[in-house]
């Protein structure tokens, strides 16, 4: 069910700041937001980027410099048949709906590599804690973002066990995950 701030199609634009830098602006109309249209004309007219660009900007810089240890630093894997780079110390694994298989899969990585998995809320509790259970090395594991759907019981059963959660799309219902990710086309 989408609630009166979803749509079913968000469109934006990428601004590209210099020849390292993308900066995007998704305009909601619910908030009032000017349209993309009208924003790539100020910024025509004006030759710079608006106030809250610039914030996004600085952000996008900070991390950037962090040497590169934020969230968009990670090597995206959604076939677990594919070989890895070697010089990616971070995955974030999209679950395919073969539970098994990702198993296998991460099972085999190297014990220095730190992991994301998205679940896209395709699980059930107890799904998710057969998987924890079945896992060698759970140290790997970064976070399980969106392992079910949100139930605010289940997310704190879930917790209980420390496995480390992250939630994309009930940030701000849920309490108890490590991880909120937020995302400004949402």
């Amino acid at each position: 069910r989408r609630n009166q701030f979803q749509s079913a199609t968000a469109f934006g634009v990428l601004i590209r700041v210099d020849s390292k830098y993308v900066i995007d602006y998704f305009p909601w109309k619910e908030f009032s937001d000017i349209s993309i249209d009208e924003y790539l004309k100020n910024i025509e007219r004006t030759r710079e980027l608006p106030d809250f660009s610039l914030r996004d900007l600085e952000l996008e810089k900070k991390y950037k410099n962090k040497n590169n240890k934020s969230f968009r630093n990670h090597y995206l894997v959604t076939d677990y048949s594919k070989e890895l780079p070697e010089n990616n110390k971070t995955l974030k694994v999209k679950y395919l709906g073969a539970l098994d298989e990702l198993i296998r899969f991460l099972n085999h990585l190297s014990k220095d590599i730190k992991v994301r998995i998205d679940f896209n809320n395709a699980l059930t509790l107890s799904e998710i804690l057969y998987f924890w259970s079945s896992l060698k090395k759970t140290e790997m594991i970064d976070f399980l973002e969106d392992p079910f759907v949100f139930s605010q019981e289940d997310w704190d059963e879930l917790s209980k066990t420390g496995i480390p959660l992250a939630a994309d799309r009930n940030v701000f219902s849920t309490k108890n995950c490590k991880y909120k990710i937020l995302k400004a086309n949402r």
